[in-house]
Parts: C-alpha cells; sequence; structure tokens
C-alpha cells in the first residue's frame, strides 16, 4: 500500500516537473508569434497533412507571414516547438546555438545511419573537425574538369530530347548529379560510376526521399512503434536495402582502386588534393573511423549531393524556359 502511494507521488512529482520544464520554455519563446489554426492536442499538425503540394504551400505561406512578423514564427507539432525562420541574422545566431538535431533527423537513419548530417552534436563536431579539409576552395577547383566533361555528356543526352515537346528533365540531372558525385566526391574513374549508379538507384533515393517527406507530414507516424507496422516502413526498408548496396559497391571499389594504384601516384597526392571518401578510408586505416562510420559518412554525401543539386539545376531549367530573353542572353555569354 505503502509502495504503490509512494509510486503515485512520484509519477504525479514527475508529472509536475514536465509542466513547469515546459512552462518555462514557453514563457522563454512567449514572444515569438505563432501561426493561426492552433488545435487542441495536436495542435498545428493537421496543416501538415496532404501531398508535396500542400506541404510547399504551408512553408510559403508560413514564410511570408514570418517575413512580416521579424522573420521567425512558432509551429507546434503536439506538444513540441517548432521554428520556421526566413531573417539571415536570427538563422545565423540559431544555427550557432542549436547543433543537436530535431528528432525527425532520426526518421533518415535507415538510410544514413549517424553521419554528420543526422548525428549528435558531440560527434558531428568531431566528423566535421575532420573533413574540414575536403570542403575547401582548392579541393573544389580541382574537379573542375569532371564539371565540365559531366556537363557535356548531360547536353548530349539532353539533346535527344530536343524538337519533341514537354518532358520531365529531372532524371536525366539525377544521374548526371550521382555521377558526379561519384567522380568527385568519391573519387572514382568515370568509367566506373555508372556501372554502380543506375536507374534502380535513382528510383530507390527517390522513394527514400519521398517517404520521408511524407513521414514528416503524418504525425501518427512520427512513433517508431507506429511507423514499424506500416506499408511506409516495408517500402522504405526495401529502398534502403538498394541503397546500401551501391554504397558498399562504391568504398569497395574506391578501396580497390588505391589498392591497385601505382605506389609514385599516391605518394604525390597530398591531403589537400584528396577526395572525401580518400580522407575518410586514410581514417579508417588510423583507426579514427570505424568501416560503419565510412559507410554512414559516404551515404550522407550522397544525400547531400543528390537531390539538393538535382532540384537546384531543376529549376534553373524550369526558370530559363520560362524567361526565354534571360536564357538567350546566358546562351550568348
Amino acid at each position: 500500500m505503502i509502495g504503490s502511494i509512494l509510486l503515485c507521488c512520484l509519477c504525479v512529482c514527475f508529472y509536475l516537473l514536465l509542466l513547469v520544464r515546459r512552462w518555462r520554455y514557453e514563457r522563454l519563446t512567449s514572444k515569438i508569434p505563432t501561426i493561426p489554426g492552433d488545435l487542441p492536442f495536436i495542435r498545428h499538425a493537421h496543416l501538415l497533412i496532404g501531398d508535396s503540394e500542400n506541404l510547399q504551400k504551408f512553408i510559403e505561406d508560413n514564410s511570408n507571414k514570418a517575413n512580416k512578423l521579424g522573420g521567425i514564427i512558432k509551429v507546434w507539432i503536439g506538444r513540441r516547438q517548432h521554428f520556421l525562420v526566413t531573417d539571415p541574422d536570427v538563422a545565423l545566431t540559431l544555427m550557432n546555438a542549436c547543433l543537436n538535431k530535431a528528432y525527425f533527423y532520426e526518421f533518415a537513419s535507415s538510410w544514413i545511419g549517424q553521419g554528420i548530417f543526422t548525428a549528435k552534436a558531440d560527434t558531428w563536431k568531431a566528423h566535421r573537425k575532420l573533413l574540414n579539409p575536403t570542403f575547401s576552395q582548392h579541393v573544389l577547383v580541382g574537379y573542375l574538369q569532371v564539371f565540365n566533361s559531366r556537363a557535356r555528356g548531360l547536353v548530349i543526352s539532353l539533346a535527344a530530347e530536343a524538337g519533341r515537346g514537354e518532358f520531365d528533365s529531372f532524371p536525366y540531372l539525377a544521374g548526371y548529379t550521382l555521377e558526379t558525385i561519384c567522380n568527385t566526391v568519391m573519387g572514382l574513374p568515370e568509367d566506373t560510376s555508372s556501372s554502380i549508379i543506375d536507374q534502380q538507384f535513382v528510383s530507390a533515393a527517390d522513394t527514400m526521399l519521398n517517404l520521408l517527406i511524407n513521414r514528416v507530414q503524418r504525425v501518427w507516424y512520427h512513433w517508431e512503434w507506429v511507423y514499424g507496422w506500416s506499408g511506409m516502413k516495408r517500402e522504405e526498408d526495401r529502398a534502403a536495402k538498394v541503397l546500401k548496396t551501391a554504397s558498399y559497391d562504391v568504398l569497395q571499389k574506391r578501396k580497390a582502386s588505391k589498392f591497385n594504384s601505382p605506389k609514385d601516384e599516391i605518394k604525390n597526392v597530398g591531403s589537400r588534393q584528396q577526395s572525401f571518401l580518400d580522407l575518410l578510408l586514410e581514417y579508417n586505416s588510423s583507426g579514427l573511423l570505424s568501416d560503419q562510420q565510412v559507410l554512414e559518412e559516404v551515404n550522407t554525401m550522397i544525400v547531400a549531393g543528390y537531390d539538393t543539386v538535382a532540384t537546384a539545376l531543376h529549376f534553373c531549367l524550369i526558370l530559363l524556359g520560362s524567361y526565354p530573353a534571360v536564357q538567350e542572353e546566358v546562351y550568348e555569354e
């Protein structure tokens, strides 16, 4: 009897502690405007439900509101606060102060594990410090030949569609960006990347990214035990298997390439000239990164370079096609 009463008291105290912490947190953010449409319990979660166009409209509408209200606006998803930021100075302050990721970054862990995109702050700091040499301007300029070569190949591919009416350029751009990643970040020769990055990989990557967005929009799938029973989870597992197999093949091919390279060639490559994957393998051989950590960073770089660059190029082409006068100026230049 006394044990039951004590347990109840502990539960009540714990609940009160959570309420106090939440009250203090809400007081700190009380001056930040909240978007309209707040409902009991679920708060703004219902506004996310829908397709990707609905999500885009949600972001656009509330970004415009944020611009009018000081560059930051508050969104509640259940009991969690999120902030939509449009002011660059506010964004800089937040990014320097808040290094730990939101919980929904974990949704991508089945694909990219704990790479620098999803890692906790301590891991992120350590890995980012190790990888900084590969993000320099010097390294980027060294890849201009690859960029030009792949760009010429992209133009040849797109030329086949000329004069045939409307078509979707994204599959061409996706293949281009993935092969470029293999030739630069992963350090693979141009004649080997196409054997790894095939249409099956592109399709699996597209599926995975769509599933991640769909899960974010459907709040009931934020609970791992609910999502684990869904058809989306089974589809995610199939796509993740394809993607992990491809990244593992990239890793093995680069290992074999380095092993078979002439010693003089290896000796002449300084740390500033190394590809991202070469540096990872160097850290792996010295014990700074495990095999699993190397694979997770490979997956992260593929994700970071694939959809972002392909989407930016896609929008660039759409805008050029929408403004023929500008397109002509670009052509003349």
